[in-house]
């Protein structure tokens, strides 16, 4: 876990690095921005689900931006419905590739909430999450994109989940102020 962490943590770094060389533009863009999404999330153990999700950020200068995303979906294991929500802190990179297109990178760390409902008993509990994410933005006007991304996220284990992997897909539209 501690390799885990150390790696992740690297890797924003090496991608912070990178992008302050790579950066070609001497205009300082910050700019606040919202973007409700829709998930369709792959839950390991659990069936499929789709839910929904909404990421407040912060971009500056155009490539680098922080936000913290909260998603919400519910899933079944046999006779037991368990509902998700996480709630992560990212660093995403963002590289130009036309004047419509761009390719994100960037790594989350957070807590995933779940709920557990059986028939005779209802469990809450949190476990830590932590996980990368790639993505791609097509803008459809200056302030307003539509955003596809991919997030792995890693969930520690908990009374009612073991640990695993979570793989969410999310499409957005970004709206930028």
């Amino acid at each position: 876990m501690k390799k885990l962490t150390a790696l992740m943590l690297g890797l924003c770094a090496a991608i912070s690095t990178m992008s302050a060389q790579a950066q070609t533009s001497p205009e300082r863009d910050a700019k606040l921005y919202a973007r409700p999404e829709l998930v369709i999330a792959f839950p390991g153990d659990f069936d499929n689900a789709v839910g929904g999700g909404l990421a407040l950020g912060y971009s500056i200068a155009k490539a680098h931006a922080v936000e913290v995303e909260a998603i919400y979906f519910s899933s079944k294991d046999g006779y037991t419905t368990v509902k998700f929500m996480p709630v992560v802190g990212s660093y995403i990179y963002s590289l130009r590739l036309d004047p419509r297109f761009s390719l994100k990178v960037g790594a989350s760390i957070g807590a995933t909430y779940e709920k557990a409902d059986y028939y005779w008993a209802h469990e809450n509990t949190s476990a830590f999450t932590f996980g990368a994410r790639a993505g791609l933005a097509y803008t459809l006007a200056k302030n307003v994109s539509l955003d596809l991304d991919v997030s792995a996220l890693r969930l520690n284990e908990t009374s009612i989940t073991t640990s695993g992997n979570i793989v969410l897909t999310t499409l957005g539209v970004n709206f930028r102020f």
